[in-house]
């Protein structure tokens, strides 16, 4: 990762930090709906990140992945999902640095220029307490690039913006 790369990283998670800081505080002792954030959590080995419900566009199972040659181990492909052609960010060669073998779902992210993330399946919907959310702080290196928030010791908050801007340039 060059300088640019951690600067714009360290830009990034400064801006949301602000963010979340700036939002209202709890009513009853109980957090308000605007402190609740909505969350896909993926599979990707141990790992266990999260996706914010609003950054993505769609899901598709079993996808067809047209494989191209590649400067980074990250990008798998491409594939086609009505009409439009996205490229498809391995997400276990990402986080691990060893593609998998059992990723078959892909989760579409709606930024532009759009993308779509390999994982391994989809486990369920989660509403996670603001509050719950910490700095990427015990997360490996690699990992903690990517994050914005950590959950606990295999969960944490997968920022897109950073993946994309790893990936594909």
């Amino acid at each position: 990762m060059t300088s640019d790369d951690r600067e714009f990283t360290r830009e990034l998670k400064r801006q949301r930090a602000n963010a979340l800081r700036m939002r209202p505080f709890q009513r009853d002792g109980k957090p308000t709906v605007a402190q609740r954030r909505r969350y896909l959590e993926v599979s990707v080995g141990e790992w266990k990140p999260l996706l914010r419900l609003d950054a993505l566009a769609g899901t598709m199972n079993e996808p067809v992945i047209t494989t191209l040659p590649s400067m980074h181990p990250a990008f798998s492909g491409l594939v086609c999902r009505q009409g439009e052609i996205l490229p498809v960010v391995d997400l276990a060669a990402l986080l691990t640095h060893g593609a998998s073998k059992e990723s078959r779902f892909l989760v579409f992210a709606r930024s532009e220029p759009r993308f779509a993330l390999l994982v391994e399946g989809a486990s369920e919907l989660a509403n996670v307490p603001v509050e719950k959310l910490a700095p990427p702080h015990s997360l490996p290196e690699n990992i903690a690039e990517l994050a914005s928030h950590e959950l606990d010791e295999h969960r944490f908050v997968l920022d897109l913006e950073l993946v994309r801007h790893a990936v594909i340039k």
